[in-house]
């Protein structure tokens, strides 16, 4: 059996005490502050432009699964990339 030089053994242990130093520190304990907060939003689009050049029927349902609980509307410009750079 071939015996391993100390160094070996000792790396990994090094290496779980570097990484036991890297753990975050608690943030310090802060006074709780109150703010006010109107209820006007600003007026929202109910629909967004997607711009894409996928053609994808699994898009389609992805865009009725946002559509249907937000009720925004997903408009899909199709278009070459080149083109929707431009």
């Amino acid at each position: 059996m071939k015996k391993l030089p100390l160094s070996y053994l000792a790396f990994p242990g090094l290496v779980l005490l570097g990484l036991a130093g890297c753990q975050p520190a608690e943030a310090p304990k802060t006074e709780e502050t109150t703010v006010e907060v109107k209820e006007e939003a600003p007026a929202a689009s109910n629909e967004v432009n997607l711009y894409t050049e996928r053609h994808y029927d699994t898009d389609k349902k992805l865009q009725e699964r946002y559509t249907d609980p937000t009720g925004i509307q997903v408009n899909v410009v199709k278009a070459k990339a080149d083109e929707l750079i431009e």
